[in-house]
Order: C-alpha cells, then structure tokens, then sequence
C-alpha cells in the first residue's frame, strides 16, 4: 500500500511538472504575437523589470492580453520556478474575495469546516498576479495596502500574521490615476502598485500585428479542431485589419476559432466573419468622431458648402462639379463588387456600357484633390 501511494505520488509530481512546462510553453515570449514597436516595448520592459522585485502596475483595455505580461514578467524572473497564481478581483463579492486572498480558519463563518490557504499564501515564493485590482472596495483596498507595507496576512478570523514572499503584479482595465482623483481609489495604494508601469496598447492602435494574430490563432484552432485551412482571403484580412476590436485580441481569437469551426473547405473567407465585422463601416465610425449623427449629416453639409461656393464664384456648373466628385466612388464600388466586370456593373447601374465607358473616361481626367472637411 505504501509503495502504491509513493508511486501514486510521484506520477502526480510529474504530472505537475509537465503542466508546468506547457503552461511556460504557451506562455513563453516565443508565444506572443505582435510586430508594432509600442507592443514590443511593452514585452521589452517586461522582460527587463522581471529581474527586480518592484511591484508592477499594467494597465490596458480587457482583452489586451495583461495577464499575458504578467507571465512574461514572472517566467524572466528568479521566481519562474516559483507558483504564479492570477487572481481575478473583478469577479468575486468582497466577502469571496478576503477569504480567496488571505485564506480562512476553521468556524471563521458557515461553512468554513478546515482551514484554508489564500491565494497570497499559495503564491509564497512566486508571483500574484491581481487582475482588475480597480474595482476592489475601499475595504479591501486597506486590507491589501497593509499586505503590501508589511508582506504580512492574517486569515479571515485569524489574528496571527504569516510572513509571505511573494511579488505582486496588478492589471487593471481602468486608468487608476483617474480613478485616485475620483476619489475612488486609494492614493497610497495606487503609489504602492504603481513602481513600474506598464501600459498595453489596444489592438487597434497596433492593426500590422492583425495578420500574424491571424495567422497565430489559425494554426492553434486548426490544430485543436482537427483542420486544415490551406488560405485566408485576401478581404477576410482586409475587413479584419480595419475592425476596431472593442474586445481586442481575445475578440479576435474568438473570431478566428469561429470561423476554423465553420468553414466547410480549406479556406476562410468573408461570409465566415461574424456580421458586427463584416457591417463594420469605418466611415461612419469616422462620422461619429466628428460629431455628427450620420454619414447623410456630413453629406449635406458637402452639399451646402458646394452650393455657397458656385453662388459665391458665380458658377453655372454645380451638378457636374458634384457628380464629377461623387460619382466615381459610386463607379469604384460597383467595378470592385463585379470584379471589374463593366457588362455587370453597367446592368447593375441600370445604364449601357457604352454610357458606363464614357462617364469613366470623363472621370478619369478628372484629378481626386477633395476631401469632405
């Protein structure tokens, strides 16, 4: 019986161990996708910060890929072989989230039958990492500052402090500047985390590392779903390059694991795309950021200033200034959609080739030097 629990024993040990190591494997800097100079900056100054044993404050929308930092951080450092151990502050009520952190004794509430390690115990000699550390309450943002000035916890219940070795890293998706001048989150704590900052671009301030993404997830759903995708439409990485990604990287590997699972051969193309990323209309987006309500808004305003400025100059040729402007976008959107088939694009438009001809060479004269402004 003895040598059965020994053995039983040591296959879990070794088990462990080469958990461990896939979970070093994915995470690994070989593992993280990405090109743009401000992301590479980022792992860079990870990579360099690990060394030491500051606090590190990350800071960037979810889906951002924060915790992946924070692994890079505690995989470089002398902790590596150490427990990193995330814990997600956002997710739980303040009561869940003392006894997650510091741990309980027995009959400390109902249904506290044995004692029990927190997360800052079980990462004694590693790394913890907490995740969206801004919308913790003000209680627990006490309770961690004196974890932090005294590395120091005490079991909900408990009055006898244990001594932790351990390095804190926290993410948040929040600006925790704005929120100290808010006044709802502690300055002290804020200046206790914040010894070196590190601030993770969104995906669409970085759109030339959307293709290796791409690339990236594809590889890793085909290999779990068992297909095979030979190729990527060209416009099914157009459209995607030019989607804002408000869910960043992990809306986009969503996307892609969508589409490995529906495509029917060994290509991804554009009806695989989900319809909020293919209805995507950046110039409305544009619109929007400009103030006005609509596309049709701008529009008129076009119009308006077009007119003023005939009346002004004494013209007698405003509509053929205005169709000369805006009718080639409409040429431009039919010949790409025919795939420069002008007998297509003729009967789509509802004229003859032959018309379809010559309002293109008419329009090709004319030089494209306007902008709506």
């Amino acid at each position: 019986m003895a040598e059965f629990i020994h053995v039983e024993k040591a296959e879990l040990i070794d088990e462990n161990f080469q958990l461990r190591e896939e979970i070093k494997l994915q995470f690994s800097e070989r593992n993280i996708v990405g090109v743009s100079g401000s992301f590479r900056r980022v792992v860079e100054n990870a990579i360099k910060v690990a060394a030491s044993t500051a606090t590190v404050l990350i800071q960037g929308e979810t889906g951002t890929g924060k915790e992946l930092i924070a692994r890079v951080i505690h995989d470089h450092s002398n902790r590596a072989n150490g427990p990193f151990i995330p814990v997600n502050c956002g997710a739980l009520s303040e009561s869940l989230l003392e006894s997650e952190l510091f741990g309980h004794i027995k009959g400390a509430f109902t249904g506290a039958i044995n004692d029990r390690k927190g997360r800052f115990e079980a990462a004694n000699g590693g790394t913890i990492f907490l995740d969206e550390i801004g919308d913790v309450s003000q209680a627990m943002q006490v309770r961690l500052l004196r974890v932090l000035q005294e590395m120091e916890i005490e079991r909900v219940g408990d009055h006898r402090a244990r001594k932790l070795n351990v390095r804190v890293v926290a993410a948040s998706n929040r600006v925790l500047e704005d929120e100290v001048r808010k006044g709802t989150f502690r300055a002290d704590l804020f200046y206790r985390l914040n010894v070196v900052y590190l601030q993770v671009p969104p995906l669409r301030s970085r759109p030339e590392d959307i293709p290796h993404l791409i690339e990236h997830f594809l590889g890793q759903y085909c290999q779990r779903n068992v297909k095979f995708i030979e190729h990527v439409h060209r416009d099914v990485i157009e459209t995607m390059t030019k989607y804002p990604w408000p869910g960043n990287v992990r809306e986009l590997e969503n996307c892609i694991e969508k589409m490995v699972v529906m495509a029917p051969g060994k290509e991804l193309t554009i009806d695989l795309l989900p319809m909020t990323v293919m209805a995507f209309d950046p110039h409305q987006e544009n619109d929007r950021s400009h103030g006005m309500a609509s596309f049709e808004a701008r529009l008129k305003s076009f119009m308006q200033a077009e007119t003023m400025s005939c009346l002004e100059r004494g013209g007698e040729d405003l509509y053929r200034v205005v169709r000369n402007k805006w009718e080639r976008y409409l040429f431009e959107a039919v010949l790409n959609a025919t795939k420069n088939n002008k007998s297509k694009a003729a009967q789509m438009l509802g004229i003859t080739r032959n018309t379809l001809n010559q309002r293109l060479g008419e329009l090709s004269e004319t030089k494209r030097e306007w902008a709506i402004e």
